[in-house]
């Protein structure tokens, strides 16, 4: 269900016609989001068949909005296949419509890749290490909402719901991260994704047409955004990593941005730290006891407490031609 919000054609007709936008045809609902509202509609212009994309943000604070549309604008208009929203005659990207924040963007074509191939894994490599040289120069910042103070609230909020194993090796994760932001202050930060998922990426064959939904999107470190695509992209059917899969992101990757010794250090940290953070954010959707709030689609947390601790007997190493 990803229909929080529902919107008749009707209501939408305004917002559209601000975009310069005649519609054909009705909205379409969406189903396979997971935390905002979504619809497809399309447009006539000129003749001209096009689609798009309407979604209403059911959750996020403002200043996320707007980094996530700032963000998306940036690196679009640095070439990278990521829609951005589109404008109205004021120039305006964030609108309002039934009382929620509201962005459209061009339709991107493709589906997500399934299977998960070398190729994909080589083109978001490849999209990772542009999207953070880009990202340098953007000029807004944002604190990752998903960062240590939350881990530390989330590990109180979940106590009940965890044996006395769960809380130990959540407070030993609690631990490592402080103690990382301590000693690795100074890895390379910047604007991040944060939620590189397979099923936030859009394939044309294995052609990569689009990144889409920034609205986890934050300042941070570089090598979490690589570690927590790497969870995902590189994962077998049973959760194991793919040894031929982790090697082409990563070595992808490092050609265009070269690792760091300093990240090349604590890269056990971020595997462990992203895995982390996906345990624990599963749980409280399991646990959510939120009333007439939308939740997102529940993900079992198991698999990434058992990356986790795959991840802390040992780590896989980060292939490099050199260290800088």
């Amino acid at each position: 269900m990803a229909v929080y919000t529902p919107v008749a054609t009707a209501d939408f007709i305004p917002l559209a016609r601000s975009l310069g936008l005649e519609l054909v045809g009705d909205l379409k609902p969406v189903a396979q989001g997971i935390e905002n509202t979504t619809y497809f509609f399309a447009t006539d212009d000129g003749g001209q068949h096009r689609e798009y994309v309407l979604t209403l943000i059911e959750q996020c604070p403002p200043q996320q909005i707007r980094f996530s549309a700032g963000l998306a604008a940036h690196l679009k208009d640095r070439g990278l296949p990521v829609p951005a929203p589109l404008p109205d005659t004021s120039g305006v990207t964030i609108h309002a419509l039934k009382g929620k924040p509201a962005l459209v963007f061009d339709r991107v074509k493709g589906t997500h890749p399934q299977p998960v191939t070398l190729t994909h894994c080589e083109l978001i490599g490849d999209f990772l290490a542009r999207s953070h040289i880009c990202g340098q120069d953007f000029a807004l910042l944002l604190d990752n909402g998903r960062g240590l103070e939350w881990l530390a609230r989330s590990g109180d909020q979940l106590a009940g719901h965890m044996d006395s194993s769960e809380r130990a090796l959540l407070a030993s994760e609690v631990e490592r991260y402080r103690q990382l932001a301590s000693a690795a202050a100074d890895l390379p930060r910047g604007a991040i994704h944060a939620d590189l998922f397979h099923d936030n990426a859009l394939f044309s064959g294995e052609r990569l047409s689009g990144v889409i939904d920034f609205y986890n999107a934050c300042t941070d470190w570089l090598l979490l955004d690589v570690a927590i695509a790497v969870n995902d992209w590189c994962s077998d059917d049973n959760g194991a990593l793919d040894s031929r899969r982790y090697e082409a992101l990563t070595s992808t990757y490092h050609r265009y941005r070269p690792f760091t010794r300093k990240e090349i250090q604590h890269w056990q940290d971020m595997l462990c730290l992203a895995s982390t953070r996906f345990w624990v954010s599963r749980l409280l959707g399991r646990y959510a006891a939120t009333a007439g709030e939308p939740q997102p689609v529940q993900k079992d947390p198991g698999e990434y407490r058992t990356k986790l601790l795959a991840y802390r007997r040992a780590a896989p190493a980060l292939p490099f031609m050199q260290i800088i």
